[in-house]
């Protein structure tokens, strides 16, 4: 089901004869990921991270979007979907805020933790969903009708 996911995220937003040679080789990996048995949510995470900066929807993790500066490794962050992240106190906090550290580590496809994939699924659900400009993946009503 992981590969036909990732199958349906490219032919979904990727354009026909559209030449993107690092992403089908980050897809070639992936497939070979799942094939020797990787755990299927870590490699789904990282494929979707490197989709998303192919099509034009990476992650900004360099710095914050008010002042510019360096992502504080303590610091929170209010994830904006077409900003980036923003300074937020802790008492702000929303559903998108995760820690600098966090959030460069899920824009590196680096995952120490189940919190860290379960936050990386948490912000880049989102992200994808806006890249998909509201289609929605057959893929993911399978899996809902299977987990009835």
């Amino acid at each position: 089901m992981s590969a036909y996911y990732m199958n349906e995220l490219l032919i979904t937003l990727m354009e026909r004869r559209d030449a993107h040679p690092d992403l089908f080789a980050h897809y070639g990996a992936a497939l070979d990921a799942l094939a020797v048995g990787e755990e299927p949510e870590l490699v789904l995470r990282r494929f979707e991270v490197l989709l998303l900066g192919e099509v034009g929807y990476g992650l900004i993790v360099d710095a914050d979007v008010v002042s510019q500066q360096p992502l504080a490794a303590d610091g929170l962050y209010d994830y904006v979907l077409d900003r980036g992240p923003v300074p937020v106190d802790a008492v702000d906090a929303g559903d998108l805020v995760f820690s600098g550290a966090d959030l460069v580590a899920i824009g590196c496809g680096e995952f120490e933790s189940a919190r860290q994939l379960r936050d990386a699924k948490r912000l880049l659900r989102p992200l994808l969903n806006a890249a998909l400009g509201g289609k929605t993946l057959r893929t993911r009503e399978v899996l809902v009708s299977m987990m009835r």
